[in-house]
């Protein structure tokens, strides 16, 4: 006897002799299986095309973050130059457009600039939204031009100087971490200002918090040629 269709039912006869019942149940499993594995095959490819779908959305977002830190930049730049074309022999007024300009860029940062006045460094600019804080940082200058105060060693060496948690700062800038701390501040990021191969300054960014700042991997913080 021919058994049945896969799917197909049993004969009164086939039922009563039992023949065909293997046949007729492994050719409804095998049905069964063959209709699931096209379902597993489509939430497989759903699945890899929705991590291909996160994996773009992830880049578009990364694309926008950085436009949106260009447009930032250059509207910076463009403040600052109105600023110098406007004033050109008034550094002040320069220095203060720059500090603004950087708490734009750096929400989260107070803004400063620092020049070099012999064996001095001295506060030349500072943007800091709360008043008590800025007295403080006020305070803790003029410092001495030597390597254990990071403005110091940030214009005598022309490099970026990074510390993230001034409270863990190398025991080189101990002095310099002793002076700073009580501004209230945790984190600071300063790079030199050069004029040719020469510092004539630091500009810094520093944070209440402490971490790594977003100065520290933008384009204004890379290190200028060390000074010989």
């Amino acid at each position: 006897m021919e058994p049945p269709r896969s799917g197909g039912s049993l004969t009164a006869r086939e039922a009563k002799e039992g023949r065909g019942l293997v046949y007729y149940v492994f050719g409804r499993t095998q049905g069964r299986q063959a209709q699931k594995r096209p379902a597993e095959t489509t939430l497989a490819a759903i699945s890899s095309h929705s991590d291909d779908i996160a994996t773009v959305e992830d880049q578009v977002a990364d694309l926008q973050q950085q436009l949106k830190e260009a447009q930032e930049w250059q509207a910076a730049t463009a403040d600052i130059l109105r600023v110098i074309s406007c004033t050109p022999t008034d550094t002040q007024t320069v220095f203060e457009a720059i500090v603004q300009s950087g708490v734009k860029l750096f929400g989260d940062a107070a803004v400063f600039i620092a020049l070099l006045d012999g064996d001095l460094v001295r506060a030349a600019a500072l943007a800091e939204r709360d008043e008590t804080r800025a007295a403080a940082w006020r305070a803790r200058f003029p410092i001495p031009l030597v390597r254990e105060y990071m403005h110091s060693c940030a214009i005598l060496d022309g490099r970026l100087v990074d510390v993230p948690d001034v409270e863990k700062a190398p025991a080189t800038l101990a002095t310099g971490a002793r002076n700073f701390l009580p501004s209230g501040y945790r984190a600071v990021t300063i790079m030199p200002m050069m004029r040719g191969d020469t510092a004539i300054g630091a500009l810094a960014s520093f944070a209440e918090r402490p971490g790594r700042s977003r100065t520290s991997n933008s384009r204004c913080s890379k290190p200028s040629p060390t000074r010989r």
